[in-house]
Parts: C-alpha cells; sequence; structure tokens
C-alpha cells in the first residue's frame, strides 16, 4: 500500500515538471528518431507573405501512410496538440502573446482524448499564428510544428519561412491583431 502511494506520487511529480517545458522545443523533447515510415507532420500558410500584427493561419496535417496505427492525445485546443515555434532571422524565439503564455505554460491544459491515427488516415487542423506570437516587427520568420506521440516521441514538421511586412494604410484589416 506504501509502496504504491510512493509510486503515484512520484508519477504525478514527474508529470508536474514536464507539463510545462516548452519553450524552444517540442513539450517532450527532440524529434524521435525512431519515427514509422510513412508518417509525416506538414505545415503550409495559404499568403506566401503576411502582414504584422495580423492573422496568419498555418495549416498543419499529420499523415500515416505508415502500416502502424499511432495514438496520441487530442485536446481541447490545436495549440495544445501541436506547437508551433517562430524564429525571427537571427534564430531567436519570438515572444508569446498573453495567449500563447497561457496556452504553453498555464494555467489553461485542456482536456482530452486519447486517439488512434490509422494507417492511411490523416488529421488536418489549423492555427493562426497572431494568437500564440507576438509578431510585430517586419522580417523573414521561420516557422515548425511539432507534436508529441505516444510510445514514439515527438515528431517535427517542415520548416517555412513567412517574410512579414508592415500592414498597408488605409486597406481593410484580414484578421485581428
Amino acid at each position: 500500500m506504501l509502496k504504491s502511494k510512493i509510486a503515484t506520487i512520484v508519477t504525478l511529480v514527474v508529470l508536474a515538471g514536464t507539463s510545462s517545458r516548452c519553450s524552444g522545443q517540442c513539450r517532450y523533447g527532440p524529434a524521435s528518431p525512431t519515427l514509422p515510415i510513412g508518417l509525416t507532420l506538414v505545415i503550409r500558410t495559404i499568403k506566401p507573405v503576411a502582414e504584422t500584427s495580423r492573422s496568419v493561419i498555418v495549416q498543419i496535417e499529420l499523415s500515416n501512410q505508415s502500416n502502424t496505427p499511432i495514438r496520441m492525445r487530442d485536446n481541447l485546443f490545436a495549440e495544445r496538440d501541436y506547437e508551433l515555434h517562430v524564429r525571427d532571422d537571427k534564430g531567436k524565439e519570438v515572444a508569446f502573446t498573453k495567449w500563447g503564455r497561457q496556452i504553453r505554460t498555464g494555467p489553461i491544459r485542456g482536456s482530452g482524448n486519447d486517439v488512434t491515427l490509422a494507417p492511411g488516415e490523416k488529421y488536418e487542423d489549423q492555427e493562426d499564428l497572431s494568437h500564440i506570437y507576438d509578431i510585430s516587427l517586419p522580417g523573414n520568420y521561420t516557422v515548425e510544428a511539432c507534436r508529441e506521440l505516444y510510445v514514439w516521441g515527438n515528431i517535427y514538421s517542415n520548416r517555412i519561412v513567412i517574410p512579414f511586412v508592415l500592414p498597408a494604410r488605409g486597406g481593410g484589416s484580414n484578421g485581428s491583431p
């Protein structure tokens, strides 16, 4: 009985210590070297150029073309399923917005369910960079996504470069700041 309680306490301490890690890498560390061949995470944007402090949608696709089912957690928020990382042209990660800090480091955690991505299936989602990152200066920004998968570890996406320019004067807003 005592061993069981100690094991439970140790497990909770370990989980509490790892649940908020995320700045600069996926919550639980580097990319897994043993991902099944055919499992891919791809990101892209519709617009080739974005405006600072405006909505920028990143489309995310996790595709399982392997012959192995992939288990993972499906959370309430896409921002908890996938971590987008945005770096400026010097490689420095851009500052979070208030929402970005809350979703990444707490108190917002969200609930979720365990799901399986069967062979041949894909999940599609999207995130708005302007909700997570404060991109207020023009320049070229590199974006990468990652996701933690049960048993396998982390999968990382391709890297894309998005040029950000100042918003045009007099034009309508294409999103919220």
